[in-house]
């Protein structure tokens, strides 16, 4: 048996109308569609929370 002790990278939330640019982007309500992108390719599921 091997033990894979390793930390992957985290994944990466995006949204085309608030690139991660620190800067103020849209308003509240604005409609989308995120993006959950797996670096390491290793994710078989997602799971995110807002305010909870």
């Amino acid at each position: 048996m091997t033990v894979d002790t390793s930390v992957s990278a985290a994944p990466v939330l995006s949204f085309a109308a608030y690139p991660d640019d620190g800067l103020w982007h849209g308003d509240a309500g604005q409609a989308g569609t995120f993006r959950i992108t797996d670096p390491a390719g290793k994710a078989v599921s997602a799971e995110y929370s807002f305010n909870g």
